[in-house]
């Protein structure tokens, strides 16, 4: 296994900014009070401010009921969405399902006891059984729950957030890697473990501070993201590939939609529905 040199050039100019922390995400109190008023004590329990990682670890708290597990959810998308305007629909999505509270909570207890590999094993399984299990809710933002579970107690390890952008970044400078993050899909998850495992401790050879799991994520975001520009270290944007996925297509017509925040649920409803079409019309030309 080695070390791709895009990751080891964006920890080299990270080093040199002196490790700088992820830009916090901005947020909209107003939309998200109009999409969830149900959980309107939550949001205003909330700072009004930009919230950053280390801002949402600090803010978890004890994650015991359903309540509470409801509000380290919220938080984990208000920071994963920051000011995209159909984050508000997208989550009162997924807080609709089928026992959505009860859910978050159980993955909430397996996620601080047992690590995130096995609360991600556990939604897969469940998902397996039950398709409506946290309708909506993929990898790429269950993820980012998971990590904020898992970052806000000692017990276990931070579990990294394995999304698009990093899916697209491993296919790019990872031979062989085959990255899911459309399914629920654990083998992959592990893969991602395992790798960037293997870079936290390569990459301090020189001596420097140790790095754990969400701290090689985040460089691996930040060295692929190709629609974000927030740190002064941060990769150039990203040429088009010849031949786009309908992932790729998905996250850009979203990306658009980070400057018109204002997106309706209308709107919202119709990237989901692209996104469908396309997953389907690709597994049709797959199986022809």
């Amino acid at each position: 296994m080695e070390t791709p040199k895009a990751l080891k050039d964006t920890y080299n100019r990270w080093q040199k900014a002196g490790r700088t922390k992820q830009s916090p995400s901005h947020w909209k109190p107003q939309a998200w009070a109009r999409q969830l008023p149900e959980y309107a004590s939550i949001l205003e329990s909330l700072p009004e401010r930009p919230i950053g990682r280390t801002d949402g670890i600090k803010l978890v708290g004890d994650v015991t009921t359903e309540e509470s597990a409801v509000r380290a959810f919220i938080l984990a998308m208000i920071w994963g969405y920051g000011p995209v305007g159909y984050g508000p629909f997208r989550t009162r999505r997924v807080l609709e399902s089928h026992d959505a509270p009860a859910r978050l909570l159980e993955i909430a207890k397996i996620a601080r006891s047992q690590g995130g590999l096995a609360a991600f094993e556990h939604i897969e399984r469940r998902r397996g059984k039950d398709r409506g299990y946290l309708k909506y809710l993929g990898p790429a933002f269950g993820t980012k729950y998971l990590y904020f579970l898992t970052a806000s107690v000692a017990t276990v390890a931070p579990a990294p957030v394995m999304d698009a952008v990093v899916a697209r970044w491993f296919r790019k400078n990872v031979d062989g890697s085959s990255l899911n993050v459309i399914p629920w899909d654990s083998r992959s998850y592990g893969e991602f473990l395992t790798h960037l495992d293997y870079w936290s401790k390569s990459l301090v050879g020189d001596g420097s501070e140790p790095l754990n799991l969400a701290d090689v994520e985040y460089l691996v975001f930040a060295s692929g993201a190709s629609f974000e520009l927030r740190t002064e270290w941060s990769e150039e944007w990203e040429k088009a590939e010849a031949r786009v996925s309908v992932g790729d297509l998905v996250d850009r017509l979203r990306a658009v939609f980070t400057v018109a925040p204002n997106i309706d649920d209308e709107a919202a409803q119709l990237i989901d529905e692209l996104e469908t079409a396309l997953e389907s019309r690709l597994q049709v030309e797959e199986v022809d």
